[in-house]
């Protein structure tokens, strides 16, 4: 699922304490009450049966989560924030942003009620995250601001700061203020060496093998593109690049980035080239995310320059990847990529229900429980 394999791992060792943790507090606080624990084995069933579902049957893990959340609330709060984290994933995946937003601000809630600062401090960025991908980059800001101000000397400073500061940087991308962008990249990027040790290395040095490094040099070649920097936007896309060839996580990133300098300096068929590779990449490594950006920048470049049949495939590509695997991010601007190029080939049918489409899963993804 969308949940790292650290925390997965902890949610099901969770799961397979979770009957003598209640087990001991029962005894204490209701004298064992069997109904109790009948509940509670339940609910740790359904845990396990959702954490161990196929990634593209996240509508049935989120009915399983919340019939345990709904027992678990009921019999004891402790395990609120293991599902309520994982339901927040899940929500994200499948596009219904505000329902994440609200998990996490349950999470953040009881963190704070019972003094879990590093609880705390990782559902803020979650819940940041999930503010960015609605598109309320100002509210992510704050929300990531409230996670830098915590201080868990328990944590490292790659644990502590960097993801709050990279996605910062990305927020401020998103709104057009890319000097501020480019800034917070480089604090995450400062970041990210020094808890590779590599402080004093070079970037060439530092790079292999280190996913933060490589992450934060295409956030800050990004940066430069929307600053005009092309030339070191070009420099800091192929050093990202240039790490061990087996290490190709964020390949098919930089890839787009690539080609998105070549599109700003006129030379549209190089883009187009580096999208397809990009896309290749993806579907290499199978990141579906990946695929769908590079097939969603593949169909508005194709609209751009006027050939609305190869953008109907490719928006369409990304439509039936959406349908096959649930992974929603990019399917509201493969909705209203098709409406528009239905719409310039003629087809207003067409055109309007793709729009309607778009309309109405932009609706669902601010509903709430």
């Amino acid at each position: 699922m969308y949940k790292s394999f650290r925390n997965l791992i902890s949610i099901v060792l969770t799961c397979l304490s979770v009957s003598t943790l209640f087990v001991a507090e029962a005894r204490t606080q209701r004298g064992a009450n069997a109904m109790d624990l009948s509940q509670l084995e339940q609910a740790s069933r359904l845990v396990k049966e959702a954490i161990t579902l196929d990634d593209n049957q996240p509508e049935k893990a989120i009915a399983l989560l919340k019939q345990a959340l709904q027992i678990y609330s009921q019999v004891n709060r402790s395990a609120d924030e293991f599902v309520l984290e994982e339901l927040g994933g899940l929500y994200l995946q499948i596009g219904q942003y505000q329902r994440a937003i609200d998990s996490y601000e349950k999470i953040v809630n009881l963190s704070r009620q019972n003094k879990y600062r590093s609880i705390e401090q990782r559902a803020l960025n979650e819940l940041g995250y999930a503010y960015m991908l609605s598109d309320n980059c100002p509210r992510a800001i704050e929300i990531y601001q409230q996670a830098l101000a915590i201080d868990n000397p328990e944590l490292s400073p790659i644990e502590n700061n960097f993801k709050s500061l990279s996605d910062i940087g990305t927020c401020y991308e998103h709104l057009g203020q890319y000097q501020k962008a480019l800034e917070f990249h480089q604090q995450a990027l400062a970041i990210a060496k020094s808890n590779n040790g590599s402080i004093n290395e070079s970037i060439n040095e530092s790079i292999n093998g280190n996913l933060d490094i490589k992450n934060s040099l295409i956030g800050i070649a990004e940066a430069y593109v929307g600053l005009g920097k092309y030339q070191k936007a070009n420099e800091f896309f192929n050093l990202a690049l240039a790490s061990k060839a087996r290490f190709t996580d964020g390949n098919d990133r930089a890839k787009i980035g690539l080609g998105n300098v070549c599109k700003k300096l006129g030379k549209v068929e190089l883009a187009i080239d580096f999208y397809q590779q990009a896309l290749d990449i993806a579907r290499q490594n199978n990141v579906k995310e990946g695929e769908i950006n590079a097939l969603n920048v593949l169909g508005n470049t194709y609209l751009e320059l006027g050939q609305y049949q190869k953008a109907v495939e490719s928006f369409l590509k990304t439509v039936e990847i959406v349908k096959r695997t649930h992974h929603y991010r990019g399917f509201l601007t493969a909705l209203n990529g098709l409406g528009k190029a239905y719409e310039k080939l003629g087809q207003y049918k067409l055109s309007i229900a793709y729009f309607q489409a778009s309309l109405a899963f932009k609706m669902q993804s601010s509903d709430r429980d």
